[in-house]
């Protein structure tokens, strides 16, 4: 049985946050992810007879997040060199273990604080940086 539209909706939003600030770890940029967002949005409901349940929603919205925002960075030519998929997974891995964790209590899962996965991301994110301005430096010269 498949999730219907009113409660994909609600799913959405209940977990704006969540995913907006995904989308964002992605683009650096909050117009573009406010965008990306929506496009996941209105594609979940088109495809909601596609999905079985919450966690499905979940798995499913991270993913097609994951590849409408290196599209539409593509097609805005912000990005001309495309991430790492490694770095990618891995920061797809501490999304999902962000996700199934309530926001207040320790990460069972890593014995870690919610901020210390935040933390953990922004080492990701920055580790990224650096690998694209090398590329983009040994690409130039």
């Amino acid at each position: 049985m498949s999730l219907e539209q009113d409660q994909i909706v609600r799913l959405l939003f209940v977990h704006r946050a969540r995913i907006l600030g995904y989308i964002w770890s992605l683009v650096r940029d909050f117009d573009v992810a406010e965008d990306v967002f929506q496009e996941v949005s209105v594609l979940a409901l088109k495809k909601a007879s596609t999905i079985r349940d919450e966690q499905h929603l979940h798995h499913w919205v991270r993913v097609s997040a994951r590849l409408i925002s290196l599209a539409t960075m593509r097609r805005l030519g912000r990005w001309p060199v495309p991430m790492d998929a490694s770095l990618l997974d891995q920061l797809d891995s501490a999304w999902q273990t962000i996700e199934t964790a309530q926001v207040d209590e320790p990460l069972e899962a890593m014995g870690q604080s919610l901020n210390t996965v935040y933390v953990a991301l922004s080492r990701i994110h920055r580790t990224l940086r650096k690998c694209v301005r090398g590329r983009l430096a040994r690409a130039e010269g």
